[in-house]
């Protein structure tokens, strides 16, 4: 539901960074039009049982966070399981390099739905977004073979430390070289 809301500019009336105009603008009657619609899309998505109870509830933002509470789960086992996957992730001697990236990516981006970064605009969320970044990029040189130590360190030396793709880009090259040298 979450994705559909996002992906028709409706977002903002559950995640609270479309506020409520101010009961005199000209924005506040097309603002209840659509926090109603928006309404109406989380109750139809509900199971009939439980619509009944999210009737009266106040904004699309109240619907939301109350679903969130009521059916929400912990994300702290399925973050500790990920984490301990990417603890144990490592390019195996024989692994290829694109299915040991191709693993990594997607267990990172798992990751970041289940611990993603706070909404923002101020630059302390770039910070955070490049912090992570780098974070992602160090875990993945954690996980190269041994035959990469020196690539490693060239990388290290680097600022910034290039992103995932290119960091991929550079590993892949250097694999290349390799073979074509022998």
């Amino acid at each position: 539901m979450e994705t559909a809301l996002y992906a028709k500019g409706k977002g903002g009336f559950i995640d609270g960074s479309l506020g409520v105009p101010d009961l005199k603008s000209p924005d506040f009657q097309r603002w209840k039009k659509n926090d109603a619609m928006v309404r109406a899309w989380l109750r139809n998505s509900l199971a009939k049982d439980i619509q009944e109870s999210f009737v009266y509830t106040g904004t699309a933002r109240e619907i939301w966070t109350e679903i969130c509470e009521r059916y929400g789960q912990s994300n702290a086992p399925r973050l500790y399981k990920i984490k301990k996957e990417f603890s144990n992730m490592f390019q195996g001697d024989g692994q290829p390099l694109t299915q040991y990236y191709t693993k990594f990516k997607t267990l990172w981006q798992e990751l970041q739905i289940y611990d993603p970064l706070p909404y923002c605009k101020c630059e302390a969320a770039k910070d955070h977004l490049l912090r992570r970044e780098k974070e992602k990029a160090l875990q993945f040189l954690l996980g190269l073979n041994g035959n990469s130590d020196r690539l490693r360190s060239n990388v290290l030396s680097m600022e910034p430390i290039p992103s995932l793709s290119k960091l991929f880009s550079l590993v892949l090259q250097k694999k290349t070289i390799l073979c074509t040298s022998k």
